[in-house]
This record gives structure tokens, sequence and C-alpha cells, in this order.
């Protein structure tokens, strides 16, 4: 099924470049022993951090897989964006956005990227793309019931 997307810069902005802000505020927030905060607070020359202490269920999230689902669902929707309109584009934006999302994953085993392999991250990655999927999807069904 065809999708249409009807204003297409404030869904970048909402679906794609918000995400990845709020992702990477929340990373730099929080998690300052992360290789790329070090950096941007060496460019900065310093830094605002906050320790998050403890070992809860929602700190262990944070920490591990908000930016990780964050950036997934903000993935998808740049594949879903950029194929608006194309014969079963929700389905190539599916695939797309899941094989890019493993082999990024799967990339930091070696010495090209910097990163923690992790196979919990692929697995949130690949819930938060079909979210994104499932989310379009109803908004296809609200335009289209909405029309007749």
């Amino acid at each position: 099924m065809n999708y249409k997307i009807e204003n297409k810069k404030f869904f970048f902005v909402s679906h794609v470049a918000i995400p990845i802000f709020i992702g990477g505020a929340i990373y730099y927030l929080f998690c300052p022993d992360v290789d790329f905060v070090k950096r941007i607070d060496v460019l900065a020359g310093g830094g605002i951090h906050f320790l998050l202490e403890g070992r809860g269920i929602i700190l262990l999230l944070i920490r591990n897989y908000i930016f990780d689902a964050l950036w997934a669902y903000s993935l998808m929707n740049c594949f879903l964006l950029i194929l608006e309109g194309t014969r079963n584009g929700r389905g190539i934006a599916i695939i797309c956005a899941t094989i890019l999302s493993i082999v990024i994953e799967t990339i930091q085993m070696s010495d090209y990227i910097y990163g923690t392999f992790d196979y919990m991250d692929i697995i949130i990655e690949i819930l938060l793309i079909f979210g994104a999927s499932q989310s379009i999807k109803k908004q296809i069904k609200e335009a289209t019931h909405n029309e007749i």
C-alpha cells in the first residue's frame, strides 16, 4: 500500500530530528563515561552531567537502551520519509532499517566503529522499527478513513 506524508517538514522534525536530539541529550547528560560524550566535553572545555546512581530497571533502560531505541525510531521514520509513495514502501523501509541497524550494531565488534556490541540493542532497535512502522500504518488508516 502506498502512503503519503502530508507535511514532510513537520514529520521530519517530529519523527526524526527530535527523537535523535532527545536521545543525544539524555545520553550526554546521564552517561559521561561514553566516548562521544567525553569528546564533546573536550571540545566544549567541560560539561554538565548528572550521575544516575542505583540499579533500578528505569536507570538500566535509560543508560543502555533509550538512545538506541530513539535512534531506531528515527531511522525507520527517515526511511519512511524517503520511500513515501513507493509501492511497498513501508515494507521496504522495515527491511532497510532492520538490516542497517543490525549491520551497525555488528560492526561494533570490530575496530571500525567504537562501541559495545549488545544483542539487546538489536532487539530493542527492531522493536522500535516495527513500532514506528505500526505508528505510520495507524496514521495512514486514520487519514484514509477521514477522506471517505
